[in-house]
């Protein structure tokens, strides 16, 4: 099954960014990003989520595996 970590990597390696490139786009910490994707963090703060989702230009609903399609309407 695919976790929000997969599929924040799946987009941040599409736009060639590190961890520390999209950390630094969603306002976060890069090894927080880096526990996300390795699967070993699970807490996501709704706050956090959306500006990991406006930095890859994603909706939430895409990131929480609810929605396949990548649609960035209505983020804000």
């Amino acid at each position: 099954m695919e976790t929000i970590g997969d599929r924040i990597k799946r987009e941040r390696t599409k736009r060639q960014w590190n961890q520390r490139d999209l950390a630094r786009h969603a306002e976060v910490d890069n090894a927080w990003i880096s526990r996300l994707e390795s699967g070993e963090a699970h807490n996501l703060s709704l706050q956090a989520a959306k500006r990991i989702a406006v930095a890859l230009g994603v909706s939430l609903d895409y990131l929480a595996g609810i929605a396949t399609k990548r649609d960035t309407q209505q983020i804000v």
